[in-house]
């Protein structure tokens, strides 16, 4: 140890007079910095003599003190934006339903295939109920686990063909937890702009880097991916394409098997959003794999609302063990939410079962087919039918815009109103302000298994008539 001091003080002291000053200082200024450091102040010290308001002058400041609103004037909507509707009178899928005091025929039910009031269907809720009440109390990782979700989780698994499902308590917060929970800031995220607000905000609340393609346009999306062959080649990020089934906005239908050949050239992951084509699509409502006769192996993950078609509520989501395990601990809207009440899931268990094994989808096929000859060969010039001819879900649009938004609305809202006028409940799509591509006005018009020939011609002939009167 000596030698070593010695023989460092002999190596400093031959560096120089020089390399002693400098290093001199340079101690010295520390020196002072922790000085500085351990004297200087941690608070201030309060200023007695500072004046201290009267308490007429407090009461004078706290009446004159105005709050800023919470939603500013303008971004109120007005008593004419907003449609009042009179509350239904009971089941709302039925054809001819009670509105306040009319008997109106339903065109605006999301019920396609009738299930919500299938006597089957009730049976199993009640049974259901008398043994395990009315709601779960909790999320599903919290006591919240009951037997009939996990025997509708194994059977939506079985009836879609994937290793496993996932309930949700929410349908609209199933698409958007799901895209975060695997989605992240370094991945890049494509997304047809057809898509709705569930899939905007799932897109927005994973920090990826979207990327936007034109709605079912195939050249766009190819476009897209082929600028993105430095990032294939790296394989460094994760990149997704994200459809809907049938488009809520559009009532379009993606193009999926154009997309799988994509996915043959481009390594991407696919996400679809089913809510309108589960039960709907395909011989047995598998959805838009089996209506264009896809593996649904070949798709990483598919969610869908049980909201509609299916008629219970909550959302689902098919995929792989692995992926549905991790879902199981990152998916917000399952974690943090109560679970779906016992006789919901057991209603949706038997909706599964009586769509798998009856012919509930070749029923509204064929009320689709009758409704879209009649529409398309009705006098009804002035309005645009928005739609594949397989959606039950359909937009009337405007052919020609009045010139401004705000115009167009209020013709498609003058619109609805003749209609319930003439006891026909068709009403006008409604979007918020957060929607990033809002589509044209429309009247939402949903066709179902329960609607009978006399309806199709109820709805031509009062479409007939009031579209001559649009300007």
């Amino acid at each position: 140890m000596l030698d070593l001091v010695v023989t460092t003080v002999s190596d400093v002291v031959a560096l120089g007079p020089e390399y002693l000053s400098v290093r001199l200082i340079v101690e010295g200024v520390m020196a002072l910095f922790i000085l500085f450091l351990i004297f200087q102040r941690r608070y201030k010290i309060r200023d007695e003599k500072k004046e201290t308001l009267s308490y007429e002058e407090i009461e004078q400041l706290i009446s004159e003190w105005e709050p800023e609103p919470l939603v500013k004037t303008k971004d109120i909507p007005n008593n004419n934006s907003v449609r009042k509707l009179p509350p239904i009178q009971g089941p709302c899928n039925k054809r001819l339903i009670s509105v306040g005091s009319k008997t109106m025929l339903n065109m605006s039910s999301f019920g396609f295939l009738g299930l919500q009031t299938n006597p089957e269907v009730i049976d199993a809720a009640l049974e259901t109920m008398n043994k395990y009440g009315v709601g779960s109390c909790g999320p599903r990782g919290f006591l919240g686990n009951l037997e009939p979700h996990f025997t509708l989780e194994a059977r939506m698994a079985k009836f879609l063909g994937t290793e496993e499902a996932l309930m949700f308590s929410a349908g609209f917060a199933t698409i958007a937890s799901v895209i975060p929970a695997f989605c992240k800031a370094q991945d890049i995220l494509i997304i047809d702009k057809g898509c709705f607000l569930g899939v905007q905000i799932g897109a927005k609340l994973s920090r990826s880097d979207i990327k936007w393609f034109n709605h079912n346009d195939i050249s766009d999306l190819k476009r897209i991916l082929e600028s993105l062959s430095e990032e294939f080649k790296a394989m460094q990020k994760r990149i997704w394409v994200l459809i809907e089934g049938i488009y809520y906005n559009y009532g379009t239908i993606a193009p999926l098997d154009e997309i799988i050949k994509l996915k043959e050239v481009f390594p991407f992951r696919l996400i679809i959003e089913e809510s309108f084509s589960l039960g709907v699509l395909g011989k047995q409502g598998k959805g838009i794999t089996e209506h264009f006769g896809i593996d649904v192996r070949e798709i990483e993950i598919i969610t869908s609302s049980l909201g509609n078609s299916i008629g219970a509520t909550g959302g689902a989501c098919f995929a792989s063990y692995e992926l549905v395990r991790h879902m199981r601990l990152n998916c917000t809207g399952y974690v943090y939410s109560c679970s779906l009440p016992p006789y919901i899931s057991s209603a949706a268990h038997k909706a599964f079962d009586l769509l798998e094994n009856s012919d509930f989808t070749s029923s509204l096929r064929e009320r689709i087919k009758s409704f879209r000859s009649a529409l398309d060969n009705a006098k009804i010039n002035k309005l645009q039918i928005s739609g594949d001819s397989n959606s039950p879900l359909l937009h009337l649009r405007l052919k020609k815009s009045s010139g401004t938004r705000e115009g167009d609305s209020r013709i498609i809202k003058t619109l609805s109103e003749k209609l319930a006028a003439k006891n026909i409940l068709l009403i006008e799509a409604t979007y918020v302000d957060q929607e990033r591509f809002l589509p044209q006005p429309s009247l939402k018009l949903c066709i179902n298994v329960l609607h009978e020939s006399d309806d199709i011609v109820k709805l031509v002939n009062a479409l007939e008539e009031i579209s001559e009167d649009l300007e």
